[in-house]
């Protein structure tokens, strides 16, 4: 069998380079992380039991009916410090959501669906 130039010449260059020895992998060196000068995240004014209780009120003082609604999905916010029910109709339709929010001082206001 006939190899060309070209072939040789590959194997011999391929050949070369794997026989090389090849760089030591370089160690993994232990990082230090500067220690976190964010302060730990303070715990909700009141629980969300305290503000699930707030939003029911409040729905019923306001005349909201929840058959036809989903159950809220609840989510508290840090920067806000504040418990936030987002409620959405089912089915769904375009403004057919609206959000209340309660407050640290367990005050409720609504978001409505635009």
């Amino acid at each position: 069998m006939a190899y060309g130039k070209e072939t040789i010449l590959i194997v011999a260059l391929v050949a070369a380079g794997c026989s090389k020895d090849k760089p030591a992998m370089p160690t993994a060196v232990p990082v230090r992380s500067a220690p976190s000068t964010t302060p730990p995240p303070k715990a909700p004014a009141i629980s969300e039991s305290e503000a699930r209780a707030i939003v029911d009120r409040y729905n019923k003082e306001q005349g909201f009916d929840p058959r036809g609604w989903d159950a809220p999905r609840v989510m508290y916010s840090e920067s806000e410090r504040a418990w936030k029910y987002m409620f959405q109709a089912n089915p769904a339709y375009p403004g057919g959501h609206f959000t209340v929010v309660v407050d640290e001082a367990g005050t409720a206001s609504v978001i409505p669906g635009r």
